[in-house]
């Protein structure tokens, strides 16, 4: 019998490019080519944090691809710790019986670390037990730190089950370094697929934002992202003596922070809206004019990305993949985790030098388009699929 087959307008990219530069536009596809992904991350789409911005954005690419139908599922929900079981649980469920009823073409698992590592290596088990492909996308900002403490027996232990994944997706080359040489995870395994953003279709005119030069800081309040450094260097004489403003979003002990702020004598400086959503975000990005991120440990930073990405300088630390994007000197600068000191005078630097703000935001912006964007990011997860469906139907014969 034969099966019709239909020429659709899709997007094919060159394999050997590491950017994925497109060839053609259109390839013949059968009903049966089309690559059922389930994607399974914390919070679905509705996450908050960089991972759920990523299931959001690349949700969005692939809902315009007739080539792949991609099912985000919530691995954790929204709510308090107690209803993760459940959303875990029924995630999982949804994995065995498409497992069964050959339904999926490839699992697609995020993993961080601590309980979120053993949760996630279950589902690939699952998968693996049917034989259906899976990417293993590694976010986690302390997953080297919770590896690193883990007993020699658990940690051979996560590792080969880690090794079981058709491929495990890094979003920087620290990431892959520390998989290859720390955890003796064979290269060939490992792919690295930086986050995205979208690239804004307008540059803000920064020059006529009145007012004081504002600072923005985006993420959860915490030790871990430098809430209290930031704080301290904020309150800094140098400091104390430019005309600035800033602004503190992200959930955590909002109240404390406040609090903390008030007694270092910034309460009518620096204000704290808890979190904000995306659409929000982006509105505080446009008002900004330098964007903060003083972190002790990170993946990459989606909101990092998406202050570049808007014509921001940047201030953050050498951190995970934040190297890979070039930014010290050339978008802004990288200062050492917990060097307040420090801190305060990139800060004090770029309060006081609007041009060097507009080249750093210039550059940084440049970076973006070139190498990040969420294009990119969606075009090489969509080569990885085929590449693994490929691989199945070859093992399958």
């Amino acid at each position: 019998m034969s099966v019709s087959r239909t020429v659709l307008e899709v997007d094919v990219y060159d394999q050997t490019d590491p950017q994925l530069h497109l060839i053609d536009k259109t390839m013949t596809l059968a009903p049966q080519d089309k690559i059922r992904v389930m994607y399974f991350t914390p919070g679905g789409i509705e996450g908050r944090g960089g991972m759920g911005q990523m299931a959001r954005y690349l949700a969005a690419k692939f809902e315009s691809r007739p080539d792949i139908h991609l099912q985000v599922l919530d691995t954790y929900g929204l709510g308090p710790f107690g209803q993760m079981l459940f959303h875990f649980s029924r995630s999982a469920v949804k994995l065995g019986f498409a497992c069964v009823r050959g339904r999926v073409d490839v699992a697609h698992i995020h993993m961080s670390f601590g309980g979120s590592a053993l949760r996630k290596l279950f589902l690939l088990r699952i998968a693996d037990m049917f034989g259906v492909p899976t990417i293993l996308h590694l976010h986690g900002s302390k997953f080297a730190v919770f590896c690193d403490q883990l007993s020699p027996v658990l940690r051979g232990l996560l590792v080969r089950t880690m090794a079981r994944a058709s491929k495990i997706v890094v979003i920087g080359s620290f990431w892959r370094h520390y998989l290859t040489e720390d955890l003796r995870i064979d290269e060939s395994k490992i792919e690295i697929i930086a986050n995205g953003v979208p690239l804004p279709d307008s540059v803000i005119d920064r020059n006529r934002l009145a007012g004081p030069c504002r600072i923005v800081y985006l993420g959860a309040l915490g030790p871990r992202k430098g809430t209290y450094d930031l704080l301290k260097a904020l309150s800094s004489p140098s400091l104390q003596a430019l005309n600035w403003e800033a602004v503190i979003a992200g959930n955590g002990a909002v109240d404390d922070f406040r609090a903390e702020a008030a007694a270092l004598g910034l309460a009518d400086r620096v204000t704290f809206p808890g979190w904000i959503g995306p659409e929000a975000a982006q509105s505080l990005l446009a008002t900004a004019k330098i964007f903060v991120l003083p972190s002790y440990n990170e993946g990459l930073p989606v909101a990092l990305l998406e202050a570049m990405a808007t014509g921001l300088p940047v201030v953050t630390t050498p951190v995970g993949a934040i190297p890979d994007l070039g930014i010290d000197g050339e978008a802004g600068f990288l200062v050492t985790p917990g060097s307040i000191d420090e801190l305060a005078d990139r800060l004090v630097t770029l309060v006081g030098d609007e041009d060097l703000r507009l080249r750093f935001g210039h550059n940084g912006r440049q970076r973006i388009e070139r190498d990040f964007t969420i294009d990119i990011t969606a075009n090489r997860l969509a080569a990885l699929y085929r590449g693994r469906k490929a691989q199945r139907r070859k093992t399958a014969r």
